[in-house]
């Protein structure tokens, strides 16, 4: 992530001060909606989200959920770093197939399975 974020011209300083600003705000917690929350205020706070990012909390079982028509992308619900990394990964995604479905004209029943975060709690 850092380096794809360096990438944009976000610092890689940056990147990990806010990381680390987030595990230190959830250090003695283990509720993992705090997890989410630093996550998601550390990310954003760098870079634009696609409002398509979607991240779920379940102990989904992921064949079903591709099945479903999703891509899920599973990671640790506890860590506000892998929460970051995960919406920075879905909002990548979406803004790819975005593209990719503008400059094909692709009609939406030929789209790609719809990235879904998979927080494992």
């Amino acid at each position: 992530m850092a380096e794809q974020l360096a990438r944009t011209g976000v610092d890689r300083i940056d990147v990990f001060t806010t990381l680390e600003e987030a595990d230190s705000s959830v250090a003695l917690s283990t509720d993992p909606h705090g997890a989410a929350e630093a996550g998601h205020r550390a990310i954003s706070t760098l870079v634009s989200l696609a409002p398509e990012s979607l991240v779920i909390c379940a102990e989904e079982d992921e064949s079903h959920l591709r099945a479903l028509g999703f891509d899920p992308l599973a990671f640790d619900g506890h860590d506000p770093a892998a929460y970051a990394w995960a919406l920075f990964e879905l909002s990548a995604r979406a803004n790819a197939d975005w593209h990719s479905r503008w400059r094909r004209c692709v009609p939406q029943v030929l789209a790609a399975p719809t990235p879904i975060g998979l927080a494992r709690l």
